[in-house]
């Protein structure tokens, strides 16, 4: 999840002019062979539009919870996603939010938490405190990592400054300074990590940069693939070329395996012949309320003066600060934009932070956590 979470990323894929179909083989269980799931592969972020992987274009896919586990060869064995503590290696999934650490070349490699503790935040290692921070053994809280530091230095990254200010790395004859985040709409400079509040996004207007507000940039106006979240994706717009345009479905009579899908679509075979098959839709669930609902998590984020998910900081263990105050609004985010895939998810948010016959934040143990759905929240 490192990806993680918590930066939103459209996977751009190529128009193909023919397109060989995935066969839906079957659903298979724990411990049955396998080619794919709906975990490693899609899970990180709701904002990941993805085409499934497939080896021989027969689909075997892992239920809910598990994850196809691929060491060698063209298939996998569907194995449980892997918690807290629990050992791992270079081919497990760790439960999401997570990765597989290893503290020394000699000692075992465990799933833990992604660093998630912001500046001053009380922690209790090193760990737990995001890139440039260190646990202060003496005050027990996360600082700036020093080491490197000249003595008059202020900042030099977005998280040696609180979640809601950003590091002007300019000021102070380069000293830097910790400054207020600018308000949606203010003018911001791309190269401060951070500037804008986690609502909007430093985005290029006409011949400036301003601090635009997520997924507001209008059909035909300009917009880049570099910086997340322009687009209106309640009118179902992605940025190709340099313009937002609005993405194009195949018609339902549309054979892809000879005339191939459009870029937010994937080949489905309709029969076993491998030579028929229909497009199937990777773009957000449902547009609208995948905008909306986004729109109302980065608000809760905001107000409680949580990290910015495009810091990277990860949003998804138990202590975070996005975790602990904005989980419904994650959970109603997740279920509007997340693309379910096939019947073989049954519960497309099983053992995440969410229940999936309602958007209700569970309140749970890290035991009891099994996979979050963000890195960082993207």
């Amino acid at each position: 999840m490192k990806s993680i979470l918590l930066i939103i990323v459209f996977v751009g894929l190529a128009l193909c002019q023919t397109q060989n179909c995935d066969i839906n083989g079957g659903c298979v269980e724990e411990g049955s062979k396998c080619t794919g799931d709906y975990y490693a592969h899609t899970i990180q972020s709701p904002f990941n539009i993805y085409s499934p992987d497939t080896f021989d274009q027969n689909l075997l896919m892992c239920g809910s919870g598990f994850y196809c586990r691929i060491t060698n060869g063209e298939f996998g064995q569907c194995t449980e996603v892997a918690d807290i503590g629990d050992t791992c290696d270079q081919d497990t999934v760790c439960v999401s939010g997570s990765y597989c650490y290893t503290p020394s070349p000699n000692s075992p490699s465990t799933c833990q938490w992604i660093p998630y503790l912001t500046l001053n935040q009380t922690c209790e290692t090193s760990l737990q405190c995001v890139n440039g921070l260190i646990c202060d053994s003496t005050e027990w809280i996360c600082t700036p990592d020093r080491e490197n530091f000249d003595v008059t230095t202020v900042c030099q990254l977005a998280s040696h400054c609180l979640p809601t200010q950003y590091c002007d790395t300019t000021a102070a004859d380069g000293d830097g300074a910790c400054i207020s985040q600018v308000d949606d709409n203010g003018v911001c400079n791309p190269s401060f990590a951070n500037q804008c509040k986690p609502t909007s996004t430093c985005y290029p207007v006409n011949t400036d940069y301003k601090c635009t507000p997520l997924f507001s940039v209008a059909k035909d106006a300009v917009c880049t693939n570099s910086i997340p979240g322009g687009c209106d994706i309640s009118q179902s717009l992605q940025c190709v070329a340099g313009t937002c345009q609005t993405i194009t479905t195949s018609p339902a009579s549309n054979n892809c395996s000879a005339n191939g899908c459009e870029n937010t679509e994937f080949c489905q075979c309709s029969d076993a012949s491998n030579l028929s098959g229909v497009c199937q839709s990777f773009f957000f669930k449902t547009p609208a309320e995948c905008k909306s609902s986004a729109t109302t998590l980065f608000q809760c984020i905001s107000s409680n003066g949580c990290a910015s998910p495009f810091t990277g900081d990860n949003a998804l263990a138990p202590d975070a600060c996005a975790y602990s105050n904005c989980g419904s609004e994650y959970c109603d985010m997740v279920s509007n934009c997340q693309q379910s895939g096939t019947a073989c998810n049954t519960d497309p948010l099983a053992g995440t932070i969410c229940t999936s016959s309602s958007s209700s934040f569970l309140t749970v143990s890290v035991a009891m956590i099994f996979m979050g759905l963000l890195v960082i929240l993207f």
